[in-house]
């Protein structure tokens, strides 16, 4: 799953560069990306796709041991209809 993100995430022609295998990692990964929400529960498929980014870092700190406040920010991308 993280493979399959950071592939989805980076841009076309830089994991194009740094591909040494055979095919074309980019259609193959926009493929299984395309594939995975059928196979794999919802909330999985959501972190797939969803933009995350850390929490405040003040925030973090001081309620890390509290558990009190997220240590990761989902933005969920809009679902696309079929």
């Amino acid at each position: 799953m993280v493979l399959l993100r950071l592939l989805n995430r980076t841009d076309e022609k830089v994991v194009r560069e740094h591909w040494s295998g055979g095919g074309d990692i980019v259609s193959l990964s926009n493929s299984i990306a395309n594939i995975a929400p059928m196979l794999l529960p919802k909330r999985i498929s959501r972190v797939i796709s969803s933009r995350v980014e850390l929490a405040d870092a003040g925030n973090i700190i001081k309620n890390v041991a509290k558990k009190k406040a997220p240590l990761f920010v989902e933005y969920p991308e809009p679902e696309v209809k079929k």
